[in-house]
């Protein structure tokens, strides 16, 4: 949900986000996995509602955004306890990376936003279009 609030501005579209990281799971599974032979067993876990997310599908999620994600400790909000960074670099994302701040308390993460930019991170441009 918090990454949906960050995505997107909008908590409610956390099963998009679920569908899209499992879906990435499924097409890259040598890039997230090591071991496969519970490949199948933890992508369906994934797609279920209830588990939380780990740090593998916040490192998935780095990737579909292209965007590093910082994680915050509630016992240290002034230093990221993880940094996560797209798997793929480019020079414009270490010029001027966009940030997803997560503060998490045990497998909790809470959505810290830009309160400079309000805006998401991704625009539906479907969306747009279907108005005009």
């Amino acid at each position: 949900m918090s990454l949906a609030e960050l995505v997107f501005g909008d908590a409610d579209r956390f099963e998009f986000i679920r569908y899209m990281i499992v879906h990435r799971l499924r097409s890259f599974p040598e890039k997230y996995f090591s071991d496969m032979t519970n490949f199948e067993d933890y992508c369906n876990n994934m797609a279920a509602y209830s588990k939380p997310a780990s740090m593998k599908e916040l490192q998935v999620a780095a990737d579909i955004f292209f965007a590093v994600i910082e994680c915050y400790s509630i016992n240290d909000p002034i230093e990221p306890a993880n940094i996560i960074w797209p798997l793929r670099l480019s020079s414009k994302l270490i010029d001027q990376p966009n940030y997803l701040r997560l503060w998490t308390h045990g497998t909790h993460c809470i959505a810290l936003r830009n309160t400079n930019s309000p805006q998401p991170l991704i625009q539906n441009i479907f969306e747009e279009k279907d108005a005009l």
